[in-house]
């Protein structure tokens, strides 16, 4: 791997106390599964968890 990329797999500390272990990020694919208000249902988080193979962050689109 070239060096300039080792970054990208180093963890990483927000302020707040939230833990990366890595900053790979899948941006978001879809909101077919949403609430109806536009918020996230269980069977999207439960979708992002098998697609992530684990990991926890998402990002979702949401209507204005």
């Amino acid at each position: 791997m070239n060096e300039k990329y080792q970054p990208l797999f180093e963890s990483f500390s927000f302020p707040n106390g939230t833990r990366l272990k890595n900053r790979v990020v899948m941006a978001p694919m879809t909101n077919w599964s949403s609430n109806s208000d536009g918020t996230v249902s269980d069977d999207e988080v439960k979708y992002y968890k098998r697609r992530s193979k684990g990991s926890a962050w998402s990002s979702q689109p949401v209507p204005m």
